[in-house]
């Protein structure tokens, strides 16, 4: 009883959520489905680029995830005949997050598949490549969202995801 006191009355699934997850929640809410992603958008236009060659590794996740983009971020490099040097990381001990910006200059980013990062290389113009690896997480399903995203759902360039989320909140 105390947990339907704390529970929302509506919720808005901006994906697939794992199916008892989902359960729960229609147990105790009402639950509607976004049936267009939400994409971030920049107001700026995009930086130049930085050197063809380089390679941003970006990722504010574990750091065995982080090591594991950088080694396969060195793999990409060396396929290419690149020195390693070419590799720039980023990571939230940096400082540096958001880091939209710095990520629309570089040609070819490497990071893995949470909302945020999906939702840029949805924005990505045809001279940059977005590498997305997905991890394991208990209730984002960053395979799911992969997947969705190579099979063109997340293609969307008109804002119909926001627009749906506001029409929603504003009958709530």
């Amino acid at each position: 009883n105390k947990a339907r006191q704390l529970s929302p009355q509506s919720v808005l699934m901006l994906e697939p959520l794992d199916p008892t997850y989902t359960s729960m929640l229609n147990q105790i809410s009402i639950t509607n489905m976004l049936e267009a992603p939400i994409l971030l958008r920049t107001n700026k236009p995009a930086p130049k680029s930085v050197a063809d060659n380089r390679v941003l590794v970006i990722h504010s996740g574990p750091e065995q995830e982080r090591v594991l983009l950088q080694k396969q971020a060195e793999r990409l490099v060396r396929e290419k005949d690149l020195p390693l040097d070419v590799i720039d990381p980023l990571f939230p001990d940096q400082g540096v997050f958001p880091a939209n910006n710095i990520i629309f200059s570089y040609k070819t980013i490497i990071s893995g598949s949470g909302h945020n990062m999906v939702a840029l290389a949805a924005q990505k113009k045809t001279s940059r490549r977005h590498i997305l690896y997905p991890f394991e997480r208990r209730f984002d399903d960053q395979f799911l969202r992969t997947q969705r995203f190579h099979d063109g759902l997340w293609a969307n360039d008109q804002g119909l995801g926001t627009s749906l989320a506001a029409q929603w909140l504003m009958v709530q």
